[in-house]
């Protein structure tokens, strides 16, 4: 994004305290059910949308979450 890194810092702050995103960078599957439920209304789509974790694979985050809690 070619963000200062004071914008960048006080942009990471601004949003985890506000609890915008988790500090983990943990994904919210309720807020995901929500977000699924309004694209689908908003195109249309039919029938039904699904749970979030059948689109999200969470590995990744989880597995980083762990190195970075080695250190």
């Amino acid at each position: 994004m070619k963000l200062r890194p004071d914008h960048a810092q006080r942009g990471w702050e601004y949003y985890t305290q506000q609890r915008i995103w988790h500090p983990d960078g943990e994904l919210n599957l309720n807020g995901m059910k929500y977000n699924l439920n309004i694209y689908a209304e908003q195109t249309g789509v039919k029938g039904p949308v699904g749970a979030p974790a059948k689109y999200v694979d969470q590995s990744f985050i989880n597995e980083a979450i762990k190195e970075l809690r080695k250190k």
